[in-house]
């Protein structure tokens, strides 16, 4: 009985720490994305309703992590807090969306010549896109 309850707490802090990996690297590419096309364009990258609504979809789509399994090595001893590694991991992950999303821009402006819109439109259709696909 007590045995399971350790299992169960090392799996909800290895799930716990997969949350925080997703979101910190997903916002702060999307912050450094939003970041460098602030300077570009003479336009809003992104309208506030659809940053909005983009980090509502992501949280929605990360709600299935506290039913996730973790790899066996995490269960069988006690993990703890490595900020080195969630800030590594987090700068890593976040500028490689960042590179996806100066791709998906230069394909916006300069193969598809898009307007302020389409260019908003394209953005959040393919930010979603990509953050949903790295949950599944």
């Amino acid at each position: 009985m007590l045995g399971a309850g350790v299992i169960e707490g090392r799996r909800t802090f290895a799930n716990i720490l997969k949350y925080i990996r997703m979101g910190t690297s997903s916002n702060f590419g999307n912050m450094l994305s939003m970041a460098l096309a602030s300077i570009a364009l003479p336009f809003l990258p992104l309208l506030p309703l659809q940053i909005l609504l983009n980090n509502l979809l992501y949280d929605l789509s990360e709600i299935g992590i506290p039913f996730d399994e973790i790899d066996e090595e995490d269960a069988e001893r006690p993990q703890s807090w490595n900020m080195a590694d969630i800030l590594r991991f987090t700068f890593v992950m976040g500028s490689i969306s960042s590179l996806f999303d100066v791709a998906t821009f230069t394909l916006l402006l300069k193969v598809f010549h898009t307007d302020a819109a389409a260019f908003q439109t394209g953005w959040f259709l393919e930010s979603i896109a990509t953050q949903i696909l790295v949950i599944f």
